[in-house]
């Protein structure tokens, strides 16, 4: 009786373990300093009809990558004087059938620093239309349609109020704006950030509106608070490339600090632990398993890193670096489902077998290469585990090559990487020794077959929630 209460127990924390892993990897998020992520631009826009003019008030909130692309001549008039009049063609009004050109009245652009010392950009702009005269009796109907940064995630809205010389009768988008122009993100948002391109509304010049100057804010751009330079465990990572005074000292004390980072970095929601712990949960796997599983996963993290900064400078025209996470996670997830499967196909079908009782355990003659021909499913789960890139870690090496330190950068990551690894090979060798030591324990037949095939469901599980992720966030 006390054999079999050991025995239930150890399975219960078993159970649990793998509850709280897969619990983990339901809400796994990148850290950022930007609330909406690294790669974001965020647009709004506020139109004010009038009697003898339309007025768009615009923002435009740019995270650190596109910052970063932005070029080194933002804080320049020539860059306003460059960009301004390319956000106003960006900016489509309709007015009674016809296009109305919008011309710039002002502008303003706003560098604050950013996480690992890159910069965030704000433009705060302010565009005007002239209403014909054969529109300016009547109700007339209107169209304005944001096409600027198309493709590019963010927070993106439109919003449409009345004013003393026009009033509004109708309108597809609220007269009250949710984001304060987009200096104060709704928390309950970020996760679906709302996605608003175009408006439709209509409006009676020479009317005022009932509701003019309800809670408008001030006419003229109001410069933003400096945002944070990442806060959280990897905000000192991302400082740390950001470092005016590189003495050997602090290059070795901020390389051995990226390793303790990237040990956290692992410990935190997802990053491939729930199908680490499901996979060696149910096979045979070995210490040598746990180390290459490891170790594939931060190679592939690592190589992520890497591609994904090429593609920031050198090829964002063609390829959006922020368009391929959602198409890797879903990949990931798919893969993983597959993985899923044809584990539990497997050992349902071994479990039908009667020989396989003789198999719960390595027999003592066992040939010493018997599970080689198991690696490559290790491979191809490590790959699969660590094929998403941290943002974070991408952001570190933009600010060292931004600085001119490419090669530090480059072993930055890898440095951050081997943390990485060290703790899932860790927690890879960890469910080994427990599984070894449950094995000294006699365990009910049932109980030994539903094991195997109650750790390829979570993994199964596991991959329908990262495919599931991935159609939503796309």
């Amino acid at each position: 009786m006390k054999r079999w209460l050991a025995v239930r127990a150890r399975i219960w924390w078993l159970v649990m373990a793998l509850a709280v892993l897969l619990g983990s990897a339901l809400h796994a998020r990148p850290a950022a300093a930007h609330p909406l992520g690294n790669f974001t631009i965020s647009r709004y826009a506020r139109v004010e009809p009038g009697a003898e003019h339309i007025r768009v008030v615009y923002a435009i909130d740019m995270a650190e990558i596109p910052a970063y692309q932005e070029g080194a001549d933002v804080e320049t008039s020539a860059y306003l004087d460059r960009r301004l009049p390319e956000l106003a063609r960006g900016l489509q009004l309709t007015v009674g059938g016809a296009r109305l050109p919008l011309v710039v009245e002002s502008g303003l652009v706003t560098v604050s620093e950013g996480q690992g010392g890159l910069p965030v950009l704000r433009i705060d702009a302010v565009f005007t239309a002239a209403l014909p005269d054969r529109v300016r009796a009547g109700e007339v109907q209107a169209l304005l349609r944001d096409t600027n940064y198309e493709g590019r995630r963010g927070w993106q809205e439109i919003v449409v109020r009345g004013t003393s010389g026009a009033a509004v009768r109708e309108r597809s988008v609220p007269a009250r704006d949710v984001s304060d122009t987009l200096r104060s993100y709704p928390a309950d948002r970020l996760e679906r950030p709302l996605t608003v391109r175009e408006a439709r509304f209509s409006f009676v010049p020479g009317v005022a509106d009932p509701d003019a100057g309800a809670g408008v804010a001030a006419p003229a751009p109001v410069t933003p608070a400096p945002r944070a330079a990442g806060r959280g465990p990897l905000g000192g990572f991302a400082r740390a490339a950001a470092a005016r005074e590189l003495t050997p000292v602090v290059a070795l004390v901020t390389l051995l600090a990226a390793v303790a980072w990237g040990a956290l970095h692992a410990l935190g929601p997802g990053h491939g632990k729930t199908i680490v712990a499901a996979y060696l949960t149910g096979t045979r796997g070995t210490a040598w398993h746990a180390l290459i599983l490891g170790l594939t996963v931060t190679a592939t993290h690592t190589a992520g890193v890497y591609l994904l900064g090429v593609i920031t400078l050198s090829a964002s025209r063609f390829i959006v670096p922020e368009d391929l996470y959602p198409v890797l996670s879903l990949c990931s997830g798919l893969l993983v489902v597959a993985m899923g499967l044809s584990l539990l196909w497997a050992r349902w079908r071994g479990r039908t077998r009667a020989h396989d009782h003789h198999h719960d355990h390595p027999h003592p003659h066992e040939h010493p290469h018997a599970h080689r021909h198991s690696l490559l499913p290790v491979v191809w789960l490590g790959v699969i585990g660590g094929m998403i890139p941290c943002p974070t870690a991408i952001v570190v090496l933009l600010t060292s090559i931004s600085l001119g330190r490419v090669g530090y950068g480059m072993v930055l990551v890898a440095a951050f990487s081997a943390g990485l690894a060290a703790v899932l090979t860790g927690i890879g060798l960890l469910l080994v020794y427990a599984r070894h030591r449950l094995a000294r324990v006699h365990v009910p037949g049932r109980v030994a077959r539903a094991v195997p095939l109650a750790s390829a469901a979570v993994v199964v599980a596991v991959g329908v929630m990262l495919t599931l992720n991935a159609g939503g966030a796309g």
